[in-house]
């Protein structure tokens, strides 16, 4: 009986054989395919989720509004009176005379 002695990468390329062009393009037509699959899975799933929820979202879409409006006022009311806050300190040392910048 004789033992045959291979160096590492002989070994290898001939216990496994490079794989040809068609099997590459075969392995990859599966990938493709069931990736195709997924995103049509997924893009289902997202549209019966959100047409499931359309009163909701109106919902809040509408406190979204409502708190933009809010947040609008509330900044033009305090803006406001920082200014004439600000207008009185800057007035108050003119009635004494001195004059003192911003």
């Amino acid at each position: 009986m004789q033992a045959l002695v291979l160096e590492t990468g002989r070994h290898a390329y001939a216990t496994y054989p490079e794989t040809d062009r068609t099997t590459r393009m075969g392995f990859f037509l599966v990938l493709g395919i069931a990736l195709l699959c997924t995103g049509i899975s997924l893009a289902d799933t997202m549209v019966m989720a959100t047409s499931d929820q359309v009163r909701e979202l109106a919902v809040l879409r509408l406190a979204g509004a409502e708190a933009l409006m809010v947040v609008v006022v509330g900044g033009l009311l305090g803006a406001s009176v920082a200014g004439l806050n600000l207008v009185g300190m800057w007035s108050a040392p003119g009635l004494l005379s001195v004059w003192t910048p911003i």
